[in-house]
Parts: C-alpha cells; structure tokens; sequence
C-alpha cells in the first residue's frame, strides 16, 4: 500500500472523530493533531487510535505511542506502513 493511500485513510480517519470535514492539505501533515490547525483532544486521539486499528487491522504498541510516535498525520502513516509491510 502506498504513504499516500495510508495517508488518505489516516485524515478520514480523523474526520471521523472529529464529526466534521477538516481541510487537510500534505502541508498540515507533520503538524501536531493536538496543535492549532486539528486541535484534537486526549479522547478524541484516544478514539482516532482505536479506529486506526479497525480501519488497519493493526494493534498499536506501547512503543509506537510514546514520545508523541502518533501525534501527526505523517508519524501515524510511516507507523502503519511499517505494520501492513
């Protein structure tokens, strides 16, 4: 699969959890989901993790979450493309 196809499904994804249509662009990619531009809550990354997996098939590890491993579009796509490998 390619990063860009992950990538897709990754912002719908978090539009999902957001309930609403966010207007994501490659550049907004490596910023923070918790940041200014998607602003998302400790739930609502909680609930994004969740569906990740569903939408994946994955399970995410311990590992992958600390020191922000999953806090922008671009980290949780290079996460999920070394699990679907």
């Amino acid at each position: 699969m390619e990063k860009s196809d992950i990538s897709k499904r990754v912002v719908k994804c978090i539009n999902y959890v957001k309930n609403n249509k966010l207007s994501l662009t490659e550049e907004n990619y490596d910023s923070p989901l918790t940041g200014e531009n998607i602003r998302m809550s400790s739930v609502e990354m909680t609930y994004l993790i969740l569906e990740l997996m569903k939408e994946f098939g994955i399970r995410f590890e311990k590992t992958d979450v600390e020191n922000y491993g999953l806090n922008s579009i671009n980290k949780i796509t290079n996460a999920i493309k070394k699990k679907i490998q």
